[in-house]
């Protein structure tokens, strides 16, 4: 099979573009959480998500948004096996190490987001975080999202 220049370029453009990795509650399921996911995407020109395999909420909404955009993806699932108790911090470190910026969307109360947002803090890494309070902000008109400036 013969490979064309335009299919090279835009192989090698996939393979070495953006990585967005997502961490986010499982209690978020709305459109305020597609609109920063796809704010994000554009605003980094984002190649590839890197995020949770398995779980509801914002990853779950990051899987479809790439998928439907046509965007690599690469998922983590705990592997049980190998760290029982410590599988979940495991998995939060293969995507965090995985990945050019992280996106994060927490719903104020989650402590597995909220161990994330302290590992990006601890490691330096970089992020970009919002926070929805409760699932009744959404569902009102008047809806505030925090960008966390300090990260």
């Amino acid at each position: 099979m013969r490979i064309s220049k335009r299919d090279r370029e835009y192989i090698k453009e996939m393979k070495n573009g953006f990585r967005l990795g997502v961490f986010g509650s499982r209690t978020l399921n709305n459109p305020k959480v597609r609109e920063i996911i796809e704010d994000t995407i554009e605003k980094y020109n984002v190649k590839t998500i890197v995020t949770a395999a398995e779980i509801a909420g914002v990853s779950k909404q990051a899987r479809r948004i790439a998928r439907r955009r046509g965007l690599c993806e690469v998922l983590y699932s705990p592997d049980k096996d190998r760290f029982a108790q410590g599988c979940y911090k495991e998995r939060s470190l293969l995507i965090a190490f995985n990945c050019d910026r992280l996106l994060i969307i927490w719903d104020g109360t989650s402590r597995g987001t909220k161990g994330e947002i302290d590992l990006c803090r601890e490691q330096g890494l970089d992020y970009d975080l919002y926070t929805i309070e409760n699932e009744e902000e959404y569902n009102s008109l008047d809806f505030d999202a925090d960008v966390d400036i300090d990260g």
